[in-house]
């Protein structure tokens, strides 16, 4: 196993990151001490807190903003891009839910310290 600083430290820092790891997404998340321009993380709403846990990991970066997708559609659920506590909320309402079995949270980092 590594770590996300690890790999940079190898290949470079990426442009994007996808991270889909079946509720370890905060483990690969808290890896990571300089941020790539943007990411993505899956979420699953019966196990919301690995998402949750990563967003307020994320905000220590400065300033991000995020989007989502649901069920592998490629089409941005929101037309303006929110802060991470807006985020949360919107997560907050598909806690539970039978109706959708998984989403993209994406972030753009957009004044990192």
């Amino acid at each position: 196993m590594t770590t996300l600083d690890a790999l940079i430290r190898e290949y470079g820092l990426p442009s994007y990151v996808k991270i889909d790891a079946e509720c370890f997404e905060y483990e690969i998340v808290r890896g990571l001490s300089l941020p790539p321009p943007a990411l993505s993380l899956e979420f699953i709403p019966l196990y919301l807190e690995p998402a949750l846990q990563s967003i307020d990991y994320l905000k220590r970066f400065g300033s991000i903003r995020l989007n989502y997708t649901l069920e592998e559609r490629f089409t941005w659920m929101l037309k303006e891009w929110v802060t991470p506590d807006e985020m949360i909320l919107i997560l907050e309402t598909y806690r539970a839910s039978e109706a959708v079995n998984n989403g993209e949270v994406y972030v753009r980092f957009i004044d990192v310290h």
